[in-house]
Order: structure tokens, then C-alpha cells, then sequence
């Protein structure tokens, strides 16, 4: 709606769970900003939050109306609804929102190595899903790409909807987490899926992101992924 502005309350980092709502944000051209939280300021409104957590998306209709939602995959959902991502039609919706659940998994798997206390755990979790767990997913993806009728990089053609969206903002974890990620996980081996990756290189998400990455703001800063420790860290 025409007038309704967006507030997206998280960390003030990137390579975390709101990425892909910021993106859609970006594309969208909506009137948003990013408001950051602090580890050391969360817990004086950790309970105003639905389940003690964040992203929080709040949006103002022109009315003075004030809405919130939670939980950031309920938030990309919406917004990709809102700002023409997702078809309109139920059954398209589902169809799109197959590719978007299956990411997800990718997502969740990459995430959960900081879940191993152990640093043998972390290191044999990285080696799985380095040579079983992200290859044999995405290939998934390269012959559901193989198989569409229309021409253009993404899953549905010339458009971008959602998913590419959200296989953007996991190509970025994954450069971070393996160092050889555009060669081992696209290149030859996913043609279709790298020609996706590159097209939003070229377009609005990498320009977008290396605009935040390279923010003056420094509270702005980027998880990365840690080699020695094999896990996620600050910085």
C-alpha cells in the first residue's frame, strides 16, 4: 500500500536470519529502515517480543495503523507477498514455496554447526555439508532449473521471486564458509543455478550487499565464518 513504511528491528549484522527480509526490503524500493539492537539492550524488551526473539517487522499503514510480525521466514513470506515475489494464485504460491522450504533446509544445516560443542563435531558437520549435504541439494535445484520453459537466470524465467532471493543470501554464507564455494558448489557442476548467482552479482542484490558491507555505519558488521574454529564469529 502506498504510504506504509517498514521497520525491521535485529542485529545489527549481516549473514544472519534477516538478510533476506533486507533484500526483499531493497528490492521492493519500500520506505523501511533498519533499527538495531544490542546484545546488552535486548533483554530489557526481550518479553515485548511474541517469543522472546528477533527480527521483528513492524509496518505503519497510512492510517496510523501499527502491525507486527515475527519469526523471519513469516516475515520473507509477507514481504515477498507484499512487493510482488510470490504469484498470487495458491497453487503457484506452493509451487515457488517448495524451492524457498528446500533452501531453508540448506540454510538450517549451515546454522546448526554451532550447535556441536565439539571441535571434531563442527569440523566432520563441515565436511558433510561441504561433500554430501549442499552438493546434493543443489542439485536438486540445477534440474528443476533445467526443466522450466521460460528463458532468464531465475527459477521462474525473467522474474525474480523469492527464492532467488533467498539462494542469494545463502551463496553469501556459503563464500564464507567454503572458500571455494563458487567453484565446488556452481560453476560447471550447476551452470544454471551460477548464471543465477551472477545475474544477482551484477544486479540490485550485489549491489545491495556490498553496500551494507562496506557501510560507514560501525555497528554494521558481518558474521563470518571461521576456519580454526569452525564456527560462526563476529567480524
Amino acid at each position: 500500500m502506498p504510504g506504509t513504511t517498514y521497520e525491521l528491528l535485529y542485529w545489527p549484522a549481516w549473514l544472519v536470519w534477516a538478510d533476506v527480509a533486507r533484500l526483499v526490503l531493497a528490492f521492493g524500493k519500500a520506505d523501511f529502515k533498519q533499527v538495531f539492537i544490542t546484545f546488552e539492550d535486548f533483554p530489557a524488551i526481550k518479553q515485548e517480543q511474541r517469543f522472546g526473539k528477533i527480527p521483528r517487522l513492524t509496518v505503519r499503514s497510512p492510517d496510523g495503523n501499527v502491525r507486527y510480525i515475527w519469526e523471519s521466514r513469516s516475515i520473507n513470506e509477507y514481504l515477498a507477498a507484499t512487493f510482488g515475489f510470490l504469484p498470487r494464485e495458491e497453487f503457484a504460491r506452493a509451487d515457488i514455496m517448495s524451492y524457498v522450504h528446500s533452501l531453508n533446509e540448506i540454510s538450517d544445516a549451515m546454522g546448526n554447526i554451532s550447535l556441536f560443542a565439539d571441535l571434531d563435531a563442527r569440523r566432520a558437520h563441515w565436511y558433510k555439508l561441504r561433500d554430501s549435504t549442499i552438493p546434493e541439494a543443489l542439485a536438486y535445484h540445477e534440474r528443476a532449473l533445467a526443466t522450466k520453459t521460460t528463458d532468464g537466470p531465475f527459477y521462474t524465467g525473467r522474474n525474480v521471486t523469492l527464492p532467488d532471493i533467498v539462494l542469494y543470501a545463502q551463496v553469501q554464507r556459503m563464500r564464507s564458509m567454503f572458500p571455494d564455494a563458487d567453484q565446488r558448489f556452481l560453476g560447471l557442476t550447476n551452470p544454471r543455478l551460477a548464471a543465477l548467482i551472477k545475474a544477482g552479482d551484477g544486479g540490485k542484490s550485489g549491489a545491495t550487499v556490498r553496500e551494507w558491507i562496506d557501510s560507514p555505519n560501525p555497528r554494521f558488521v558481518s558474521l563470518r565464518f571461521d576456519m580454526q574454529s569452525m564456527n560462526w564469529v563476529v567480524g
